[in-house]
């Protein structure tokens, strides 16, 4: 009796453990199954939000694109503007300066034919300075040439000034006559620029002959210079005939 009785407390212990085992075998099932559902869920949450990050990307980027091309439409509407605005004032004001130019009041007209005048007149001086000191320094290489001194250089150059001199007097002398016309032309600012190509030309005429009668003065000294034994022999008049020549390129302008 005993011995049943114990076998069936053993038999309750037993059905009790086996329950416990099989509820914690379950439990355990359960809990793998919920961390493998977990694990799922986490996984297609990242790739939810990785997929909403690089839509929001794209988004950013176009928006950005979009704003770019705004700018660059904007600004290239703003620089038509100011070139058509910068055209408009450019055009407006050639024609102010073509209605003030294309016919010029009397007035106007005599105070450019002074001012012309008074630029002729200078030029008329100079030449007229320059072809005298021409004259002298010719004169004076004729004497020492005479006196033994080699002259053929300097009498180059000083034919050479000679002829850009007589260049600007043959300018100078119908300047009048072109200031005239430039004047009383349909266009006078047009007509203007071939008066001033003249005066400019006969400017860089008489420069030129008074640099080149500067350069003949130093050949005569240098040709001087290389007869100073001839001088030494008793003609010393060479020397002081061209020392005593005023310095001619100062008297030119």
């Amino acid at each position: 009796m005993i011995y049943k009785q114990k076998r069936a407390v053993l038999a309750g212990l037993l059905a009790i453990v086996g329950a416990f085992t099989l509820t914690s075998l379950v439990h355990a099932q359960e809990a793998n199954t919920d961390t493998t559902t977990s694990n799922t869920d986490r996984g297609e949450v990242i790739e939810e939000r990785q997929a909403d990050r690089a839509e929001i990307i794209d988004q950013r980027q176009g928006e950005q694109l979009e704003n770019r091309e705004a700018r660059q439409e904007t600004r290239a509407e703003n620089q038509a503007v100011r070139e058509s605005n910068q055209a408009e004032r450019v055009e407006e004001r050639e024609q102010r300066q073509a209605e003030r130019t294309a016919a010029l009041t009397e007035r106007v007209k005599e105070r450019l034919t002074n001012l012309a005048a008074n630029v002729s007149n200078r030029m008329e001086a100079a030449i007229a300075r320059l072809q005298n000191v021409i004259d002298r320094l010719g004169s004076r290489m004729d004497k020492l040439e005479a006196a033994g001194l080699g002259v053929t250089t300097a009498a180059g150059i000083l034919a050479s000034a000679q002829a850009s001199l007589d260049a600007a007097s043959a300018d100078i002398a119908t300047i009048d006559v072109d200031v005239a016309n430039a004047v009383n032309a349909e266009d006078p600012r047009i007509a203007w620029q071939g008066v001033k190509a003249k005066y400019q030309s006969i400017r860089d005429q008489i420069k030129t002959a008074h640099s080149e009668i500067r350069a003949s003065i130093e050949a005569l000294k240098a040709a001087a210079a290389d007869a100073r034994p001839a001088r030494d022999n008793g003609t010393s008049t060479i020397d002081d005939s061209i020392s005593n020549e005023p310095d001619a390129a100062d008297s030119g302008e």
